[in-house]
């Protein structure tokens, strides 16, 4: 498993992963308003495919996580919330900012303990522009972009 880091290339120089992105793009796309800012979610015709088939609503929550350094997560629930947006029929989103609960770089790295959810009006101009979403050999996989 390859680190990403705030410096690193990423995928962007991973031709597999170029390959992938080109064969299966982000046709898809709804758009979300979350306290009036838009939130554009693009999504591919796998995870379209997988997402028609479900029976209950998939949340995806996109998280920005501070700690001893900031880290910007996706992830995926099977039981919504109250605050949950619906973006379409069977996909919910919903935006959290967490304050962790120690900087402990093992705990971290381990467990993302969690302390508190920033209220937004701590950081009101902090809202994801674009999430990107992709069903990969079985495994929901996320990204977004400030």
């Amino acid at each position: 498993m390859t680190s990403h880091t705030m410096f690193s290339l990423g995928n962007a120089v991973r031709p597999l992963v170029l390959l992938d992105r080109w064969l299966h793009p982000y046709r898809h796309q709804a758009n979300v308003d979350m306290h009036g800012h838009t939130v554009m979610l693009r999504w591919t015709s796998r995870a379209n495919d997988t997402l028609l088939a479900r029976t209950q609503p998939l949340v995806v929550e996109a998280q920005l996580y501070f700690s001893c350094v900031i880290k910007k997560r996706v992830l995926f629930h099977e039981t919504a919330a109250a605050n949950d947006v619906p973006v379409v029929s069977p996909l919910n989103f919903r935006f959290r900012l967490v304050q962790a609960s120690s900087c402990d770089p093992v705990e971290f790295a381990r467990h993302y303990p969690e302390q508190q959810q920033l209220q937004p009006d701590a950081a009101t101009n902090i809202r994801p522009r674009r999430v990107c979403l992709d069903h990969i050999r079985g495994q929901w996989v996320g990204e977004f972009e400030l």
